[in-house]
């Protein structure tokens, strides 16, 4: 019996996490996949049990060929040389925990509402530029959440050179805390956007390093 065929004889009901190893069956990823094409997910967590091995069409192809409604993880650990994919705008929550083939033309790209990504090739002063240009509206409008790693405390002062004020949040860390984990976040910003709207941003550590927070209210 085909893969897919005992796929469909075992899951007899719809698809609503899928944890997959990019390794684990390296030589059917493509059959797995146009199966899991005419299947909607509510999860897709996608990862390599190999860490040391490079990851490339195998993920592009999984990752453009299924739909994925709220949440997407992708957990690889490297990628092959000169590697570049494209994000899908279903998933309403993205995360990326090695998002260094993400630059700052992709990153404006992005249409999910909530975008975590670990160590991408995203620098201070584009990171500034990201936020100016939410501000006058002209990307991320439906932006609801955004973390990603930064060098520094240092880059804040690069970031935030743009208008702003301090929060008047007196919960600022309890705020962050309930949609990041755990982001130690201390001081928050405030900055509005041309039609109103406001997002608080702030600097904090995590397991991973550094880290820019962003909340839009």
């Amino acid at each position: 019996m085909e893969l897919n065929d005992y796929i469909k004889e075992v899951l007899k009901y719809p698809l609503r996490c899928v944890s997959f190893d990019l390794c684990a069956f390296p030589t059917q990823i493509k059959l797995i996949a146009d199966w899991l094409r005419s299947q909607s997910m509510i999860y897709a967590e996608i990862w390599n049990s190999d860490r040391e091995k490079e990851i490339g069409d195998d993920l592009k192809y999984l990752v453009n060929n299924i739909t994925v409604v709220d949440r997407m993880s992708l957990q690889s650990s490297r990628y092959k040389e000169g590697f570049q994919m494209e994000i899908p705008t279903t998933p309403h929550s993205l995360r990326i925990t090695n998002a260094s083939f993400i630059n700052f033309e992709q990153l404006l790209r992005l249409k999910n509402r909530k975008i975590s990504l670990g160590k991408p090739c995203v620098s201070a002063k584009e990171l500034n530029n990201f936020l100016k240009s939410w501000m006058d509206r002209e990307s991320h409008l439906d932006l609801e959440a955004f973390d990603m790693n930064i060098s520094g405390p240092e880059a804040m002062e690069v970031i935030m050179d743009l208008s702003h004020e301090e929060t008047a949040d007196e919960n600022v860390t309890e705020t962050f805390n309930k949609k990041f984990y755990p982001p130690e976040v201390k001081n928050g910003f405030d900055i509005k956007r041309c039609d109103g709207k406001v997002a608080t941003v702030g600097y904090g550590n995590s397991s991973t390093g550094p880290r820019f927070y962003m909340l839009t209210h």
